[in-house]
């Protein structure tokens, strides 16, 4: 299992204002941006992610989150899968949950499956309410291997 911070925990459950407000007073990179647009504020949550972009000085892992987020909720879908998949990302299991979001939310469900599954192998235990509620997953939920996925995080979770 993987233990997350509160505002990473409020996120996956859904809890975007209170995941903002936890996140307040921190230097703010990916997250916070990412809450603002799972409320469906994708301009204030593109502006946050240029800036902090434009500043540089970022890991590769928080630069391929960023530019990710970015181009899901700018509408740039080629840009947002060539950069997920270009990204190398070893014992991460949480910012696969976040690319699996981007992956869903851009329409590219068969990924965001692969994704999750590499995030659950990995030792994620996502939340099924996160699997059932994040308006960003709404295009895995008519994916074949979706109920699938979600016993497997039943099951996870129970066995915690």
């Amino acid at each position: 299992m993987i233990l997350t911070s509160l505002p990473h925990t409020l996120f996956l459950m859904g809890e975007y204002a209170a995941t903002i407000d936890a996140y307040s007073g921190r230097t703010g990179y990916y997250l916070d941006a990412a809450a603002w647009a799972a409320l469906g504020n994708k301009s204030y949550s593109a502006a946050l992610l240029k800036e902090r972009l434009a500043l540089g000085g970022l890991s590769d892992l928080m630069a391929g989150l960023m530019s990710s987020l970015l181009a899901a909720v700018e509408g740039r879908v080629n840009d947002a899968i060539e950069c997920m998949q270009s990204m190398q990302i070893a014992n991460e299991p949480e910012a696969l949950i976040y690319l699996a979001r981007h992956y869903s939310y851009i329409g590219a469900s068969d990924l965001a499956i692969a994704t999750f599954d590499q995030a659950i192998a990995s030792g994620f235990v996502c939340a099924p309410s996160t699997l059932r509620d994040d308006p960003w997953l709404e295009s895995i939920r008519t994916h074949p291997e979706f109920p699938a996925l979600v016993r497997t995080a039943e099951k996870l979770v129970t066995e915690q």
